[in-house]
């Protein structure tokens, strides 16, 4: 009967409400995902704090502390069994003055005791053997995953000035050692170990240097690596839990490198202090709220540039810090944040988002005195259960007080697949009537409730307020109150059953989540495409109907001719990653210049940009005049920079490599020493700066010997990858200026009294904005001719995803934020132009795939993209070498992405043109001014493995509104013929080293030649079909744009 009276109650609010509610409509984007998490997302922490602590005069924690919580009581177990399972955090401020007392190896044993000298105010605490048996035996009957945050100062030395907070010295493994180990002999289970807490940039208490921080985690890693050797379990390992510093982030993970890390933790406490009197508005604004986004978007674009081999967490966050608000933190009102948080976190991909706390202080999941559930319990709750790991992008035409999230659904009470959509209405008086559209990229989005076949309900799940109090701690779940049962187990969460036919109502300062089983989803495909969607639907996924249009006013962009570049390394045979050795004989130093296959490969370009340089030029030696007696190749070295000694480049080799250049008609890029005559760094390996100004006279007597002979070189790069954080080395930016202006008074004199000019580039490194910039104010002026950077945007070789990012478009297209930045940048200093001079998509060699047709969807977007953003060339990693090569490392046959490389160059010339598209996502599109006039060339790139599409395309000429190009006087009738390329590989399997051009496969004649890339020829009225996972250049000569004239 209560429930009845719930139920009516709700249905008669929700039909008042819809008398005056906005109508919104919420778009979910179902072709792809846009993030992961991880299984559980949702987590909680538990913490050191004694019952002595206190703000404000409020002492909140009680007995909440991991030292002394009530680990029997039943409310608490239930609590965290209900979630089956969810990860509970162990750890908080105190952790770096926790010791584990294992075997009695610490002589006292009290909990933490206030001490006005102590960090925190509290003396050291101590974990003992028994206690910690406990609490794993609580972990095991919750059936949670446990995170515990090791102790990261011990050992190190304490400032002896109260202002100064520096940590410094190394890490001392010896208690933490001992305790994992004991750990591990009982058996327990520990998911992931978090180094420290909060001492990343300026710290909060102490802090630590990146560097010393960087090296304290590679011991613990190898620590941890031995520990578990011989054990079927496996660790994470985690850090550095602070709050989120961009510099200091970014060089903690350049000094880790790869393979440490398996995860950057960071804090948020976005609402200020708990005792903020304004804490319940800000819960409320959307403006505020939806800030925090940004420092989610910085943390992702860092670890994406310095440490994609990690994934991101929120290991603490509790909106306000210090304790949390009295009266607010524990009320309703807390999850307007706390779920708008987990929402937005889950869309930057976190793959954890852990709570501070489960119990203790007034933020707590839990009353810290009853163990009663809050209710951001609930919001938790019905997170986990409700919103699975796949991540879908939602958007609204609402007011900014309504936040909306959508994530593919868990499993329902039908049983069936879906999507789940939380709704949070932060306003007090309007509420939303809301319409949800699956934006399915066939056609504009659509509601799904009119594709429906058969009826199937939505589950609805409303959480409200009790008697309109915002700082109530009693949440209604449809109505009705939620509260432990008489046995103290948590209350059953149900939905109510609607209609998919009737509207959507959440109500004023309102959450609802909603379970969506009959959606049109093509992720999941749900299951129901016949037997609840109509077949219609479901047939129409085979096909998408697009406009293309065109700007051909003006061109947005110019490349340089040649745009497409390759590079020879210097590798020798021996350079492995990953237990693979993939260069063979392909170093400037033992390439096969001979090689008719080589030869007639760069021959096709007429002409092909090649850069000769990498990570070994920094260690290279011109032999001029036996100025180095002794001239080797590079050998393996343990104490040498990358593992080799230093190389040498013999003359004779020189003049062998600039006969190549002649008969292939290539056109240099020669890589420099930049290290040369530097002082290296100390014996400390974590120390990576060389200091002191060039040595400039090997380049000098090679660049000299280069002109007396009349060799052709277009252009010298100064050093390969020492801006920023360098990669194994680095140059400071105002040194490295200086150097620049030193090599461009040496070309004027070299160069003086010849035919031939160089071009001058730099610093051939990644971008790092502050190192750009100040080189580029220490160079000054008309000193660098263009300005050189390296993308790996795929992250490293042995990558298990490295063909889903490679077909991922939202992946792909995260890149052109680096484009953007250091055009933004180069703009400042007009005289130089930019250059992608290095790109491989994974380092390390590449990885297994990139040799393969799936890398012509990263590498021809990657050459479109830049294009866009006014790079003038870009280098391919390489020409020959690595699993990255255009041409076999053995063979020297071409790979597929060399034949794409080809068709860009042959058939996009440099003018640069704007184009849009209405279509999904998957499908990349670029246009040029064709480079054999007139007309203009597509570039069209479908990553979907099912839906083909086909093509109009619009000729916007930026005077009035676009219209279609085939009704536009602008076409000549006299030519209709279109010429198309189609790249495709047979029965869909991408990871093949077979290209089809037209249907036919591309091989080398019997001579060794490049077969002919001819196109076919379709009618220019008719649509441009493009195939699932395939790629089209498309050459439209009757399409006249002035920009192309």
């Amino acid at each position: 009967m209560g429930l009845r009276i719930c139920l009516l109650s709700l249905l008669l609010c929700s039909l008042c409400l819809s008398c005056q509610g906005e109508k919104v409509t919420v778009t979910v984007r179902v072709v792809t995902t846009s993030a992961e998490t991880d299984d559980p997302f949702v987590c909680a922490t538990l913490d050191w704090w004694p019952p002595t602590k206190c703000d404000c005069k409020m002492c909140p924690w009680g007995n909440s502390s991991i030292l002394n919580l009530d680990l029997d009581n039943p409310i608490l177990l239930n609590a965290v069994k209900a979630f089956n399972p969810l990860r509970i955090r162990l750890g908080g401020s105190l952790q770096n003055q926790v010791l584990y007392n294992i075997r009695n190896s610490t002589e006292k044993c009290d909990n933490f005791r206030l001490c006005s000298k102590g960090l925190f105010g509290f003396s050291n605490g101590y974990l003992t053997t028994e206690r910690w048996d406990k609490i794993n035996e609580f972990l095991l009957k919750a059936g949670a995953v446990g995170t515990f945050g090791l102790n990261a100062l011990y050992g190190k030395q304490e400032p002896t000035n109260s202002m100064n907070t520096l940590w410094t010295g190394a890490w001392r493994p010896t208690n933490a050692d001992q305790f994992i180990q004991y750990t591990i002999s009982k058996g327990y289970k520990i998911d992931s170990w978090e180094f420290g807490n909060e001492l990343s940039g300026n710290g909060v208490g102490a802090r630590v240097e990146a560097n010393q921080y960087a090296r304290d985690m590679i011991l613990l890693k190898e620590i941890l690596t031995e520990l578990y050797k011989n054990t079927s379990m496996q660790a994470k390992i985690l850090g550095p839990g602070g709050f989120f510093d961009q510099k200091w982030f970014a060089e903690f993970l350049a000094t880790t490198g790869p393979n440490v890390v398996d995860a950057v933790t960071h804090h948020v406490y976005n609402l200020g202090a708990g005792l903020n009197p304004e804490l319940l508005y800000k819960m409320q604004d959307p403006h505020l709220l939806r800030n925090t986004a940004q420092i989610y978007k910085d943390i992702e674009r860092t670890i994406r540039s310095f440490g994609p081999w990690s994934s991101t967490w929120v290991s603490e966050s509790g909106s306000a810090y210090n304790s949390g608000g009295r009266e607010v933190s524990h009320g309703f009102v807390n999850s307007f944040w706390y779920l708008d948080q987990l929402g937005m976190s889950s869309t930057h991909n976190h793959k954890v988002y852990c709570r501070q706390t489960l119990i203790g202080g007034n933020y707590g999941l839990l009353n810290t005195t009853t163990m009663v559930p809050n209710p951001d319990y609930y919001s938790a709750l019905l997170f986990h259960r409700l919103m699975g790991k796949d991540v879908l992008t939602t958007t609204h035409n609402g007011p900014p007080s309504l936040r909306a999230y959508s994530h593919c659904s868990t499993g329902n009470k039908t049983g069936s697949n879906g999507i789940t959509i939380l709704l949070i209405n932060l306003s007090n008086s309007t509420s939303v009537d809301i319409a949800i559209a699956a934006d399915l990229n066939l056609y504009a989005p659509m509601t799904m409730s009119l594709k429906t076949k058969s009826r199937v309900p939505r589950e609805e799940y409303h959480l409200t307020l009790k008697d309109g109090n915002l700082k109530s701690t009693t949440m209604l779940l449809n109505g009705c109150p939620l509260q432990l049962t008489a046995a103290g187990d948590i209350p059953p969460l149900e939905p109510k059953l609607v209609d998919d036919s009737l509207p959507l109502i959440v109500g004023p300062s309102s959450i609802a989540f909603m379970g969506l089983i009959t959606f049109l989803l093509p992720i999941l495909l749900c299951n129901l495409c016949s037997s609840v969607l109509g077949d219609d639907v479901c047939l129409s996924a085979g096909g998408e109907k697009v406009t293309v249009t065109i700007k051909g006013a003006r061109t947005i962009a110019n490349t340089d001719d040649p745009f497409v570049c390759a590079t020879l390394d210097w590798w020798p045979p021996t350079k492995c990653d990953y237990k693979m050795c993939p260069w063979g004989s392909s170093s400037i130093l033992n390439l096969d210049l001979d090689n008719p296959i080589l030869l007639k490969a760069v021959q096709a370009f007429n002409p092909l940009r090649l850069r000769l340089g990498g990570s070994l030029q920094n260690r290279l030696l011109y032999n001029v005049r036996n100025s180095t007696p002794e001239c080797k190749p590079f050998e393996r070295s343990t104490s040498g920079l990358f593992g080799f000694t230093e190389g040498c480049l013999e003359m004779e080799r020189w003049d062998k490599v600039n006969e190549f250049i002649v008969k292939s008609g290539a056109v240099v890029t020669f890589g420099l020493n930049a290290l040369y005559g530097r002082k290296k760094p100390s014996k400390d390996p974590n120390d990576t700066l060389w200091t002191g100004a060039w040595g400039s006279t090997n380049a000098y007597q090679f660049i000299q010997y280069t002109i007396s002979k009349g060799y052709k070189v277009d252009s010298w790069e100064f050093g390969n990858e020492l801006s920023g954080l360098g990669i194994k080395a680095r140059v400071e930016p105002y040194q490295y200026g200086k150097d620049m202006i030193l090599l461009k008074q040496l070309f004027k004199e070299l160069y003086k009294n010849t035919s031939m000019q160089a071009k001058l580039l730099g610093p051939g490194g990644f971008f790092n904005q502050t190192w750009y910039t100040r080189f580029l104010q220490s160079s000054g002026e008309n000193v660098v001719d263009a300005i050189t950077h390296h993308i790996y945007n795929l992250g490293p070789g042995n990558g298990s995803n490295l063909s889903d990012k490679m077909q991922d478009p939202f992946y792909l297209y995260n890149v052109a934020q680096i484009y953007s930045d250091i055009q933004v940048a180069a703009q400042s200093f007009p005289w130089a132009s930019v250059w992608m001079s290095e790109s491989g998509g994974a380092y390390n060699s590449g990885g297994k795939e990139s040799h393969n047709f799936a890398n012509s969807f990263w590498y021809l977007d990657q050459l479109g993209m830049t294009s866009t953003f006014n790079h003038m060339v870009f280098c391919r990693q390489s020409l020959i070498g690595g699993n990255y090569g255009l041409l076999n490392t053995t063979t020297m046959v071409p790979n597929p992405d060399y034949y794409s490389a080809l068709l860009f160059h042959r058939l996009m010339g440099p003018g640069v043109l704007a184009i849009t598209h209405d279509g999904n996502p998957y499908l990349r599109a670029y246009s040029h001014c064709s480079r054999e006039k007139p007309g203009i060339t597509l570039l069209l790139i479908n990553l979907s493995n099912s839906t083909s599409v086909d093509v109009s395309v619009v000729n916007d000429m930026n005077l009035h509104a676009p219209q279609d190009a085939k009704e536009e006087s602008s076409v000549d009738s006299q030519r209709r013929q279109r010429e198309e390329y189609h790249l495709s590989v047979e029965d869909g399997y991408i990871n093949t080293t077979t290209i089809l051009l037209n249907g036919c496969p591309l091989e080398v004649t019997s001579t060794g030649d490049i077969p002919p890339l001819d196109p076919v020829l379709a009618d220019s009225s008719s649509p441009l079909k493009v195939a699932p996972l395939s790629i089209t250049f498309a050459v439209v000569r009757d399409f006249k744009v002035p920009a192309c004239n």
